[in-house]
This record gives structure tokens, C-alpha cells and sequence, in this order.
């Protein structure tokens, strides 16, 4: 299966949904956008929805505004419009950049910024299995936080891919291995950019079909396993 991902960063995305008001947000994503108490929660929803009408438009025809989307408690964002409903979304946004994935099955997107200092091994701790969390306590201090950001991306990713919110225990309990053969999942890693993702699915075949705004990432496939915490 092919997956499309793109990366924008989120300032022109705001720009670009606010000229076109709120209006076109579908009935239940008004109802999501409403329930937010931030502002920044706010505008941040409303550019991750901008930026999957971009990518749908772009792709499968029409204009950004042709495009309804869903956004149901405790699910993914849904594509809404006509023969496209099969088509799955994956949404995330961290520090000044949006994610969208869209992909014929099911798919799940995480994205990370790494310029924020974290207390890395205390996160692992809850994350983490005891392979990983020794994985890391063995790495320099410098290389900590980004291959810690590698393990996390997988994890909310593949939660995120089936409709599941953050559970601790089940991401202790799920195990990345680079793939031997099919992925069921991609990091992209820049260090330039401070920029870590993920992608999941159930197979993913060919080229993972990106776009960054320029950027280059280093690219892993990984198989997922969950075996419990």
C-alpha cells in the first residue's frame, strides 16, 4: 500500500485557513474545534484540517474547500465527500509544523520537534520497555533524546493508526525492529530541521511518496509487535 505525507510548516497553513474562515469546517469538526479552551489548541486543529484538504485536493482533484472531512470523539479524522470516503488520514502537529498522511487503509502519523530538552530516561521510564530503556541509558547524553523521539514517534503512530489514545502500557509492550521485509512502519529523522516522524500501517510497498518543503530525512522501515508490557 502507498502512503503520501506531507510536512508544512505551520504558519502558512494558519495563514491560508484563516483567509478562508471557518466555514469550512464540516458540522462535527466545529463541534471538536469548539470544545478546545486554548486558542493555540484552536488554530492548531484548524491547520492540520486546512492542510488534509490541501493534500486531498492536490491529489484526488478539486479545491480545498470541496472536501469534508469528519472528526468523531475517540477517532481519526474521516474523509466525508462522496466516492472518497475509503481514503484514511493521519494528522499531527508539533512546535511549528503540521503532518498530514492519506493512504486507501488505515494509517497513523506521529511528529516530533526535538528542540525542546526533555528529562529523557524519566519519560522512558513510563514508555518504554526495559530493552529500550537500556538502549538508551547506554547512548551518549547528545543522542539521547533523538533516538528516544524514534521509539516515541512509533509508538503514538501505531496507537494512533488504530483509533486508540495514549496508553502507557501498551506502548511499553509494543517492539520496533528494522524490517526485513515489508515495513509496518517509517521513521524520517532530520537533524537539520530538529524533526522526527513516524508512519504506520499494516504493509507498507513502495515509496513513501513525501513532501517537506525541501527537506531531507533519513528514512528506516521497521516492523511493530505488540507483546504485551
Amino acid at each position: 500500500m502507498s502512503i503520501t505525507l506531507r510536512l508544512a510548516r505551520y504558519a502558512a497553513l494558519d495563514a491560508a485557513a484563516q483567509s478562508a474562515g471557518l466555514g469550512f469546517l464540516s458540522s462535527s469538526e466545529r463541534r471538536r474545534h469548539d470544545s478546545f479552551t486554548a486558542a493555540a489548541r484552536r488554530q492548531q486543529f484548524v491547520a492540520s484540517r486546512w492542510l488534509a484538504r490541501e493534500l486531498l485536493a492536490e491529489h484526488y482533484g478539486g479545491q480545498p474547500l470541496d472536501w469534508e472531512l469528519s472528526s468523531e470523539p475517540n477517532a481519526p479524522p474521516a474523509v466525508a465527500s462522496g466516492d472518497y470516503r475509503h481514503l484514511k488520514l493521519g494528522l499531527s502537529h508539533s512546535g511549528g509544523w503540521v503532518g498530514c498522511a492519506v493512504s486507501e487503509h488505515p494509517v497513523g502519523l506521529d511528529l516530533e520537534t526535538l528542540t525542546r530538552p526533555r528529562k529523557v530516561m524519566l519519560i522512558a521510564a513510563t514508555a518504554c520497555n526495559e530493552a529500550e530503556c537500556a538502549e538508551l541509558s547506554a547512548l551518549p547524553p547528545d543522542r539521547q533524546l533523538a533516538v528516544f523521539y524514534r521509539m516515541w514517534t512509533l509508538k503514538e503512530a501505531w496507537l494512533k493508526q488504530r483509533g486508540l489514545g495514549l496508553d502507557f502500557s501498551l506502548m511499553r509492550g509494543l517492539h520496533a525492529q528494522p524490517a526485513k521485509g515489508a515495513a509496518s512502519a517509517l521513521t524520517l529523522e532530520s537533524s537539520a530541521a530538529g524533526l522526527c516522524a513516524a508512519v504506520t500501517a499494516d504493509a507498507i510497498s513502495g515509496p513513501l511518496n513525501l513532501q517537506a518543503e525541501g527537506l531531507r530525512f533519513e528514512t528506516s522501515g521497521w516492523s511493530l509487535e505488540s507483546r504485551g508490557s
